[in-house]
């Protein structure tokens, strides 16, 4: 059964593309859009309206919304270890010294050797001078 969604859009070589959504005979309460690159399976009737263009759901599924990037913050590289009494901490080499940056837990852990400290991190570990050794005075 074909639904009244359909369209005809010109191209620039006056040729028309049709489109249109059909049931789904597979699934029920399910839809196929036709397009004219091809038949898309989709979840819902709004889904498949918005690969229907001159429709609401086309124009909000196409809308250009403003991107908020993240900006990257700079990371520092660490490894990782665990203490015999199952604290885990990374550990950043600063010039001639190493800095103990104690962790939550191992997923905290993972993260930081994946991913890099922040230089926010590092100077927390800084302020206490319990958390600087020689060079290699923390490798386990």
């Amino acid at each position: 059964m074909t639904q009244s969604a359909t369209s005809q859009n010109s191209i620039q070589s006056g040729d028309t593309m049709q489109y249109s959504i059909s049931e789904n005979p597979h699934f029920q309460g399910a839809y196929i859009a036709h397009t004219p690159q091809g038949d898309i399976e989709c979840a819902n009737i709004h889904t498949a309206l918005s690969y229907i263009p001159n429709t609401r759901q086309y124009r909000q599924a196409q809308a250009i919304r403003p991107f908020k990037a993240m900006p990257t913050k700079p990371t520092i590289e660490v490894a990782g270890y665990c203490s015999p009494t199952g604290q885990y901490y990374a550990v950043v080499e600063f010039g001639d010294f190493d800095i103990r940056i104690d962790c939550h837990n191992s997923h905290t852990l993972r993260s930081w050797m994946r991913d890099g400290v922040t230089a926010f991190h590092l100077c927390e570990a800084f302020k206490d001078r319990t958390n600087i050794r020689s060079r290699g005075g923390w490798n386990g």
